[in-house]
This record gives C-alpha cells, sequence and structure tokens, in this order.
C-alpha cells in the first residue's frame, strides 16, 4: 500500500498539469460466469478482474481501474489510458446483456482505502454494468 501512495501522490501532481480539460470517461464493464468464478470485463481499458460473486468481481474490476488510471496519470502517460477491448467483447456488452445494475458513479469525495484521490473524477464519470443474458436471472 505505500508504493501506491507515491503512485497517487504523483498522480495528483500530475492531474493538475495534464488535466486542464475533464476527459469524464464512461467506462463499461462486461459480466460473465466461467464456471464458479464471475468475469468483470472493463471495455474501454480492456481489463479483466474476476470473483466468486458478482459483488466481489465488481469491487475488483472498480480497483483495478482505479489502479490503472492512477499509474498512468502518476507516470504523465494519459494517451494510454484508453486501450480498447478486442470489437466482439462490445458486441457482446451493447447486443448480449442487460444492465446489472445502476452506474457506479465516482465524484470528487472518492476514496481508495484510506486515500482521497479528487483527480480521479476528471478522469472517469461513471461505470455502467452489463450482465451476459446468458447467464443473467430471469
Amino acid at each position: 500500500m505505500e508504493d501506491f501512495k507515491v503512485w497517487v501522490e504523483k498522480a495528483q501532481e500530475n492531474a493538475l498539469k495534464l488535466c486542464s480539460n475533464e476527459i469524464n470517461i464512461c467506462a463499461h464493464v462486461w459480466f460473465d460466469q466461467e464456471d464458479e468464478l464471475y468475469l468483470a470485463h472493463c471495455l474501454e481499458f480492456d481489463i479483466v478482474a474476476e470473483g466468486y460473486t458478482e459483488k466481489e468481481a465488481e469491487k475488483n474490476i472498480l480497483k483495478a481501474i482505479v489502479n490503472h488510471i492512477v499509474f498512468c496519470v502518476a507516470n504523465g502517460n494519459v494517451e494510454k489510458i484508453m486501450n480498447p477491448a478486442p470489437r466482439e467483447y462490445w458486441c457482446k456488452f451493447y447486443f448480449n446483456s442487460k444492465p446489472l445494475r445502476e452506474p457506479f458513479r465516482f465524484t470528487e469525495n472518492y476514496t481508495y482505502g484510506n486515500l482521497k484521490l479528487p483527480f480521479l473524477h476528471n478522469f472517469i464519470s461513471t461505470v455502467e454494468f452489463n450482465k451476459s443474458v446468458s447467464h443473467a436471472k430471469a
């Protein structure tokens, strides 16, 4: 966690320099289930997380998104934040899934553990969650 604090400090310094205009990405996460694991795939960043429950997979993908943005901003690599998933996953999200719940909203008061990340909402505003229709509850 100590290393992450250093990345957050760098990211907060760089965010002021790099982001005079808000980017405000709305991320899309597609959930699927393989055997006993739930997979969460963030399509804008092509990041995948897993969990034994949907809630655990959701928590893990949000952590992965935050880590990705913090790392890119801390290193001045804002152009590397976006790394879209292949087209097939976007098609699954839009054509073979349904909304899982209300979108998650990042705010200026968002905290990660005991760290406050006020710059984060300048990069990502919301995360929408869709679940594979083949595993959706009726």
